[in-house]
């Protein structure tokens, strides 16, 4: 496709399906929308490594969120292990 075709041409290679997202019909992997602020999309910008998707990005955010958030909440349950 050219950077002319207009929008609505390239959004007809995804159909979407009930319940799960929209599935790009080239690879057949389902993916799903969301929205985020300007500013949001900047920061993720600004700190993604060259060439990275958004969803790798996003999958490493979630998953030092998880380690941080696990080991805060084993020291809040078990304040005297590892002393």
């Amino acid at each position: 496709m050219t950077s002319q075709t207009p929008a609505y041409v390239k959004i007809e290679k995804f159909r979407f399906i009930a319940g799960t997202g929209v599935k790009n019909s080239m690879t057949d992997k389902v993916r799903t929308i969301i929205g985020i602020k300007k500013t949001t999309k900047d920061q993720l910008d600004k700190n993604r490594a060259p060439g990275q998707c958004y969803d790798g990005f996003i999958c490493q955010l979630v998953d030092l969120w998880e380690e941080v958030n696990e080991e805060r909440l084993d020291y809040i349950t078990n304040p005297n292990k590892g002393r």
